[in-house]
């Protein structure tokens, strides 16, 4: 059974609002830290798999405060 992360991989603080759920990999980020890391980059950056940079390719998970 995959592990449930509960700290946002690119900022490494908990994973509490403003959580962004990619929806290919559902790998979670803050929405700050996913939108700056996918200005640069065009992969997840847990697992690489290469995302479409269109809010429609995110979940929101969390309430956005």
């Amino acid at each position: 059974m995959e592990e449930e992360h509960n700290s946002c991989t690119i900022c490494l603080d908990p994973l509490e609002i403003n959580t962004i759920q990619l929806k290919n990999c559902h790998h979670e980020f803050h929405s700050h830290c996913i939108e700056e890391w996918l200005q640069i980059n065009s992969s997840c950056p847990s697992c690489r798999n290469i995302v479409e940079h269109d809010i429609k390719c995110y979940y929101i998970k969390y309430p956005l405060f």
